[in-house]
């Protein structure tokens, strides 16, 4: 079972948490029964920091040890300067978000009963790689007994916490973040990852916060004043209980028409109608307005290729901000909880682990001990990919006491890639990757990995990653990975009764389809990608032959017993698949010569009677056989062959990084693959 991990979006006012445990992740409310969001505060009292809930107690009594938003300290480079019983304390900022997450690990740890070293950590839109601030929040993590911290960027987290967004699709993503700084950041995402396209920022939250809290301290002036010039706890007190007030009656109009509220029981309350709060905050939306549009612009887009706007942040529940960016923008919108979001990529530590790179078939790793312990590669003696004999010296290495030595090869073969550069550290052992000779490799042929069977039918999607397998006619359709066969997920057709056909194909972006009919008449077209119900049509009698154009991505049904003429011939009707629209209805038996590139299966799948690697190795069918052979086409020597007795047909791919090599064999009622190193 995978370890806990505790997941926190740590803000700059309140902070969230979640627990990643069991296979499952649990947003963690704030003991005694608080809400999903605790106070990101601390305060220094005389037995040192505490954070949260017990840091907004100890604030009356210890107002100078209180400090709202212990992240800025990072933002400043300046330690927090806290006062207490004992005097003024200079707090960096590592240690003041260690103390806030110390707390968060032991309610973790009692809530997944056993001990949490892994911390997941949202980070703030403006800290980009290389930023030290992002050094500082690892080693805050580690300061609270979390060592193994893992940092995803904010506007990320957001993104993976709506359901607007299919994780297994390239998509454009929005991110709105408002918080006390307020973010737009355009995200692409694709292969389970996000690369930022565009990015601004700026201080709004703050500014608004401020302007609001000049309105309070306008109304309580013949209060507020005589404490701040008294100086000292009570200024301090006076002022934090002004900005306490504020921010209630932020979240309070949030969901009420209007709210009151007042730092003391001396002064009036202030009122905060939702009319004011539209007022302040409209001018600052319509810069986030510009600022999208800006933003998605500058990556060379347009609006209409945004998937969807995320919003994030607590300014986002301002009653103004969604029908504002609805109407200014007009893109599919969703609230997110970033901290849901890290979960989500906690909870997917299995796709971010990286597997030792296994030797090719026809590839050996070559390994010295380098003398005194290491040093530096001079240069490379032969070129990547240049045959060299045995005892061909390949590199020159400077050792760590100046010498130059020497490595020479073992054995034949060809170095395969530089990955060292000359000037390059290297030791105390280097190790490259060579080609075997070929006269090697016929005495030993490559290792299977593995072989699936099915009573169906098989597709090798475009990229050449995942295999389709789908059976029974289209009932059911199971995405395997390559090269183990092991199963993705599965797509099951809801259809009336058995389905009278089904095939897999290809659209023209590349994504994987089913097509399955009914003896209704009916066809239903299925996105595999997101398992999906994109279509249903057709006429109401049998479908005889079915046909699909994939470039044009149109089908052609022939029905027979419907036609015209003395003879009553078939139609055949054309269908777009993207609408399930009529295109064309044809009576004539020539209809293919005017109407080319329709076929009974994909034309799409990687799956062809010639395979060529990257590398140059090439893969053929052997029809007559029913076999397999393999050559390097350089030297056009035959390296491998194999043969299946009881198949009558074969076809061959490569995967994408040539490094396995796939065979699909078919015979009467059953076909299957299998997969070799290469």
């Amino acid at each position: 079972m995978a370890e806990p991990v505790l997941a926190v979006d740590l803000g700059t006012a309140r902070t969230a948490v979640a627990l990643v445990a069991g296979g499952r992740a649990t947003v963690l409310r704030e003991p005694g029964g608080g809400g999903f969001t605790r106070s990101a505060a601390v305060c220094l009292t005389p037995v040192g920091l505490v954070s949260g809930a017990e840091a907004e107690r100890q604030r009356r009594g210890q107002p100078g040890g209180y400090a709202a938003n212990p992240r800025r300290a990072l933002d400043t480079g300046a330690p927090l300067r806290l006062t207490a019983a004992r005097g003024e304390a200079a707090v960096s900022g590592v240690a003041a978000l260690a103390a806030a997450l110390e707390p968060l690990r032991a309610e973790a740890e009692q809530a997944a009963g056993e001990p949490v070293h892994r911390l997941t950590l949202t980070v703030p839109a403006t800290y980009e790689p290389g930023d030290p601030r992002r050094e500082a929040l690892v080693a805050a993590g580690e300061a609270a007994g979390l060592p193994d911290v893992e940092l995803i960027d904010s506007s990320f987290a957001a993104a993976l916490d709506t359901d607007l967004v299919d994780p297994g699709r390239d998509a454009l993503v929005l991110v709105c973040d408002l918080g006390v700084t307020w973010s737009t950041t355009l995200l692409g995402l694709a292969g389970g990852g996000a690369r930022i396209l565009g990015r601004r920022s700026s201080p709004d939250g703050r500014d608004l916060a401020e302007v609001l809290l000049d309105r309070l301290h306008t109304h309580a002036r013949s209060w507020l004043e005589p404490q701040v010039a008294a100086g000292g706890e009570d200024a301090r007190r006076a002022q934090q209980d002004a900005r306490a007030v504020v921010d209630t009656l932020i979240a309070a109009v949030a969901d009420e028409p209007a709210a009151e509220g007042s730092p003391s029981p001396a002064v009036p309350p202030y009122r905060l109608t939702r009319e004011d709060f539209d007022a302040v905050i409209e001018p600052a939306l319509r810069g986030l307005l510009e600022d999208c549009r800006s933003v998605v612009a500058g990556a060379g887009a347009i609006l209409g290729d945004v998937t969807a706007l995320v919003l994030a942040g607590g300014w986002s529940r301002a009653p103004l901000v969604e029908p504002m960016l609805a109407n200014g923008l007009g893109r599919p919108m969703r609230r997110a909880n970033p901290v849901r979001g890290a979960a989500r990529w906690a909870l997917d530590q299995p796709a971010r682990r990286v597997a030792a790179e296994q030797p090719g078939w026809r590839v050996a790793p070559l390994t010295w001990s380098i003398p005194g312990g290491g040093g530096r590669l001079l240069r490379w003696l032969v070129e990547e990919n240049h045959p060299h004999e045995a005892g061909t010296p390949l590199a020159l290495v400077r050792t760590g006491d100046d010498r130059v030595v020497e490595v020479t090869a073992a054995e034949p073969g060809r170095v395969l890639a530089h990955r060292i550069p000359a000037g390059g550290l290297v030791g105390p052992t280097l190790a490259v990757a060579a080609a075997r000779d070929p006269a090697a490799l016929l005495a030993d042929p490559p290792p299977q990995v593995s072989e699936v069977g099915t009573d169906g039918e098989w597709l090798l999607t475009p990229q050449r990653r995942v295999l389709l397998e789908c059976v029974d006619g289209g009932r059911v359709v199971t995405a395997r990975a390559v090269p183990d066969g092991a199963p993705l997920g599965e797509v099951r057709p809801a259809l009336v009764g058995p389905p009278l056909g089904g095939r897999l194909f290809v659209d023209p972006e590349g994504r994987p389809a089913l097509l399955a009919w009914e003896p209704t008449g009916a066809l239903h077209l299925y996105d595999l990608g997101s398992a999906r119900l994109t279509n249903t049509f057709g006429e109401p009698e049998p479908p005889g032959t079915v046909l699909v154009n994939e470039q044009l991505w149109r089908v052609a049904v022939a029905s027979v017993g419907r036609g015209v003429g003395r003879y009553r011939r078939g139609t055949v009707t054309i269908w777009d698949l993207a609408s399930g629209a009529p295109v064309d209805r044809l009576s004539d038996e020539s209809w293919m010569h005017r109407h080319p590139g329709y076929a009974q299966r994909s034309t799409r799948d990687a799956f062809t009677a010639t395979a060529v690697a990257p590398d140059g190795l090439r893969a053929t069918t052997r029809p007559a056989a029913g076999g397999v052979a393999v050559t390097l086409t350089e030297r056009d020597t035959e390296v491998f062959r194999t043969e299946q007795a009881d198949a009558t047909g074969a076809s061959v791919a490569f995967t994408e990084d040539g490094r396995h090599l796939l065979a699909r064999w078919t015979a009467p009622g059953h076909s299957r693959v299998t997969v070799w190193v290469v």
